[in-house]
């Protein structure tokens, strides 16, 4: 392995870590963001008997 394939590793190393971090800050966005919903806005999202 050459000098520049452990440079690229190490730079895709440290890509997917930052990726996994804002993956995880989303993910926990959109969980707050459920949370806000109120028991009618839940029900919109379920399918009616007029979806099938």
């Amino acid at each position: 392995m050459r000098l520049g394939d452990l440079f690229k590793v190490n730079q895709f190393k440290s890509e997917i870590e930052q990726l996994k971090a804002n993956n995880l800050q989303l993910y926990n966005e959109n969980c707050d963001m459920k949370n806000l919903l109120t028991p009618e806005m839940q029900d919109t999202q379920k399918p009616s008997s007029f979806d099938t």
